[in-house]
């Protein structure tokens, strides 16, 4: 065998096409088989553009690292990379304190029912952990070429997403609810806030994880970077407002009774 052919095919299926090209008119093939992409294909020995594509998984592969504007932590500079990390850090504090806020205004909720305080922190927690999961998940693939930019793609993600969060949101809210019956010993409204709002939330945040990548990429942003501490802070406020909100739905007769 001639040895141009190896290398040629090692070429197109490590993303470099366009030097496997190369090589096979330097050997001046007639022919040549068409490796991983079906029967051999007749060509002349200019080898036109025709004879060897390769498929659409190995062009998104060989390619999907270079239409990245990622950061790289051994080659990015390092006041780029504080400034960039900086800035989102600052609009997530103000963020945060949003959610602070949002907390002391239920004073009087918690002196009613000082019980419900106990369970803030795990709900909260949980959608920032789910989105952080499907945010990732999406990230990975958009990276590796799997995804790409497009309506389609992105109505397949959160349509599995809305699914597999569901589930896990149902998962995580009978086993809250358990655990606050049997160590807490809650009131059956209590049970029903708690229980509730740990599904919403999850599914919620899931949701919004799986999203948030699409969205960061479309603007020009390194999803990376911004998606998992924009989720963390974004279920941090809708979690408080889905708490309190059911709290208030569930527990009005113990509020304003």
């Amino acid at each position: 065998m001639n040895r141009f052919i190896p290398t040629a095919a090692f070429e197109l299926r490590h993303a470099a096409p366009e030097r496997a090209l190369w090589t096979l008119s330097d050997a001046h093939f007639s022919s040549a088989p068409a490796w991983g992409f079906g029967d051999a294909v007749t060509a002349p020995a200019a080898v036109p553009e025709t004879v060897l594509t390769p498929s659409r998984n190995d062009i998104r592969s060989a390619t999907a690292s270079q239409n990245l504007d990622e950061l790289d932590l051994l080659r990015t500079p390092v006041v780029r990379l504080f400034s960039v990390r900086a800035v989102w850090l600052v609009l997530l504090t103000l963020f945060g304190m949003l959610t602070s806020t949002a907390v002391a205004a239920q004073t009087e909720m918690l002196e009613h029912v000082i019980l419900l305080a106990a369970f803030i922190a795990p709900i909260v927690d949980m959608g920032g952990n789910a989105g952080s999961q499907s945010a990732t998940l999406v990230i990975r693939a958009l990276s590796t070429g799997t995804l790409r930019l497009c309506g389609r793609d992105l109505a397949r993600v959160l349509g599995r997403e809305l699914l597999v969060s569901g589930a896990l949101g149902i998962l995580v809210a009978l086993l809250e609810g358990i655990l606050a019956w049997v160590t807490k010993d809650a009131a059956p409204g209590v049970l029903c806030v708690v229980a509730l709002s740990m599904f919403v939330c999850t599914a919620a945040g899931g949701v919004i994880g799986a999203l948030l990548p699409f969205v960061a990429k479309r603007c020009g942003l390194d999803p990376a970077t911004l998606s998992s501490p924009l989720i963390t802070s974004v279920m941090d406020l809708l979690g408080v407002f889905i708490y309190f909100g059911l709290a208030y739905l569930f527990l009005a007769d113990v509020l304003f009774g």
